[in-house]
């Protein structure tokens, strides 16, 4: 009787300490040229193509200034773990249609 306790007991902690394991591999890794990537393709749009201006390293996140032609400019930050994109800035410049 004392064997089968220990060996449920092991048999628990190790589910565990599996589960537990599992669940910081979800972590995404964004390099630069992906957040680079992430960017463009969010503000493509049929008026022209998007500019990165730059990129600033901060520890969690990238922040990256963009524009599109004359017609509109931003910046947005990207989580480095999850991938994560927040608008910071957009503004919008004057565009004529014809």
């Amino acid at each position: 009787m004392r064997n089968r306790r220990g060996i449920c007991f092991l048999l628990l902690c190790l589910m565990i300490l599996a589960g537990c394991n599992s669940a910081s591999s979800n972590v995404i890794d964004i390099t630069e040229d992906k957040a680079r990537e992430m960017i463009c393709e969010r503000h493509a749009t049929r008026h022209g193509t998007v500019y990165i201006i730059s990129v600033e390293h901060k520890p969690d996140k990238y922040i990256i200034k963009w524009e599109i032609a004359s017609i509109s400019e931003g910046k947005d930050s990207i989580n480095k773990e999850s991938g994560e994109v927040k608008v910071f800035e957009s503004s919008r410049g004057s565009c004529s249609w014809k």
